[in-house]
């Protein structure tokens, strides 16, 4: 099972612990690939509102590349985990 958790926070903290007490208690279960996919893994500024995507299509968004990307890692997984801080 392919499993990726999108956290909201930094690689460090509480939140990346409890992620990776997750992963240890899945790992008890079976075969896994976890993969983290943390904020700052990606470069992509807030969206402008040009509204480019709605009029246009969605390739002519000024993020699109990495839009693409995220949600490439978004669409392999079996499984994802939203983590954010409390």
């Amino acid at each position: 099972m392919k499993v990726l958790a999108k956290l909201g926070s930094t690689k460090t903290g509480n939140t990346g612990e409890i992620v990776w007490y997750f992963e240890k208690k899945l790992r008890e279960l079976g075969e896994i690939e976890f993969d983290r996919l943390y904020p700052e893994d990606v470069d992509l500024d807030f969206c402008t509102g040009c509204h480019n995507c709605i009029i246009y299509g969605e390739d002519s968004c000024p993020h699109h590349k990495t839009v693409r990307e995220i949600e490439q890692r978004l669409l392999v997984p079996d499984r994802i985990v939203l983590v954010t801080p409390g």
